[in-house]
């Protein structure tokens, strides 16, 4: 079985529990691959952040903390996996 088809089952599976954020980020996945798009650079974003965060301020922790906040707002709004603690630690 490949990747589609796989996120397609899963998608069947979401949609039958009700689950909508579980929805969301498997329709995102799809929509992405229809596009054509096969990677996205988290490491590259979380590393920008950092880099221009410390060039500004000239201190570690904003930095850190510029970092945290990136990787919190990827995690929550740009692949939409708010609430699926459960999913990961199945």
């Amino acid at each position: 079985m490949g990747l589609r088809e796989q996120l397609m089952d899963d998608l069947k599976e979401a949609m039958r529990e009700q689950d909508e954020s579980r929805k969301r980020a498997i329709r995102s996945v799809l929509a992405a691959i229809k596009k054509g798009i096969a990677k996205v650079n988290v490491g590259t974003e979380i590393r920008q952040t950092y880099e221009q965060t410390l060039k500004t301020s000239k201190d570690v922790a904003t930095a850190q903390s510029a970092v945290y906040d990136r990787t919190c707002w990827l995690i929550k709004d740009y692949f939409g996996l708010s609430g699926t603690r459960s999913l990961l630690l199945a």
